[in-house]
């Protein structure tokens, strides 16, 4: 589970040119859903790569609606407050981005996504 979930990074990492469209298919596959699970159940070897793909699909897609109506917002927080989480350098680079880029968008649609 870890081996795919670090190998599906590099697919929405934003360094990809098709991080988008990778993206939306596993936010379209249900991916988030699996991946919010992992993040608050996991052991920390699977929550780590799966809370930083939880941030790139944010970054990539803050205006999906799945991700407003999965909470996915409620996730990150959540994952702020965790300490062994936020230690990692990798997340503390993109978990705020994503969770201020998701504020953003849901504010603006918030009337349309609950």
């Amino acid at each position: 589970m870890v081996e795919a979930t670090v190998a599906l990074n590099k697919f929405a990492s934003t360094e990809n040119f098709l991080c988008v469209n990778h993206s939306k298919a596993i936010i379209a596959a249900g991916g988030t859903k699996h991946l919010i699970q992992l993040v608050y159940f996991g052991e920390q070897m699977i929550q780590i790569p799966s809370l930083i793909m939880l941030c790139y699909i944010t970054m990539n897609c803050p205006d999906s609606e799945v991700l407003a109506n999965e909470e996915v917002l409620i996730v990150l927080e959540w994952s702020m407050k965790q300490g062994h989480l936020v230690e990692n350098v990798t997340i503390q680079g993109l978990l705020p981005e994503a969770k201020s880029r998701l504020e953003l968008y849901q504010s603006r649609g918030s009337r349309g996504f609950h």
